[in-house]
């Protein structure tokens, strides 16, 4: 399936789901399980590319709220980690108690020292305008597992995100929900990306 069919899928699933009434809802949904899917790829590469030139990465966030760790943790041959995954109303408290928490707090320079220009700063200022909505942690399980099968480490896959997103982020707008601060900095975090991949 293209990125688009797998999206179209994704609104499908949500559209089922008791936490989800209308455009808006599925779309920032998708939109922030996307974004977390994005930025896990790009500092997994920032990473590969530190120990290749003997520098040091630090990731924005900590591993045990990175995508990798939470969303689909894999075993030693690069499938789900049955043992580890979460579900059901286990990865709803997670979600909801745990990771929305953690990435809001990037927002609060007074605790975190996050400077405001800095991206991980506008993390915080973008998911303190979300709230995870899908009530089905069964139903989550089904939209992370789809997105885990899109790899975004090279300039085409996010130009094609890119194109995806803003469609996304669009239908918010169009469907008169906040899209406002989460448009503008996540679509150009990821547009900007490609220009920079392109151009290396």
């Amino acid at each position: 399936m293209s990125l688009q069919q797998k999206i179209d899928r994704i609104t499908d699933i949500l559209r089922r789901d008791d936490g989800i009434s209308g455009t808006m809802h599925y779309t920032e949904q998708t939109s922030w399980v996307l974004f977390l899917k994005f930025l896990d790829d790009y500092e997994s590469e920032k990473e590969d590319e530190a120990v290749l030139s003997g520098k040091d990465y630090q990731p924005v966030l900590d591993e045990a709220h990175r995508w990798s760790y939470w969303a689909c943790p894999k075993n030693a041959d690069g499938k789900l980690d049955i043992n580890k995954v979460r579900t059901g109303d286990d990865l709803t408290d997670y979600v909801n108690n745990e990771l929305f928490p953690y990435l809001k707090g990037f927002a609060n320079a007074a605790v975190t020292g996050s400077d405001p220009k800095s991206f991980a700063y506008k993390i915080g200022a973008i998911f303190q305008y979300l709230d995870n909505k899908v009530a089905s942690g069964h139903t989550l399980r089904e939209v992370l597992d789809i997105i885990d099968t899109l790899n975004f480490q090279s300039s085409d896959e996010i130009f094609e995100l890119s194109l995806v997103y803003e469609g996304l982020l669009q239908n918010m707008g169009d469907a008169g929900g906040y899209a406002g601060e989460f448009y503008i900095m996540s679509s150009s975090f990821f547009t900007c990306e490609c220009h920079l991949q392109k151009a290396a």
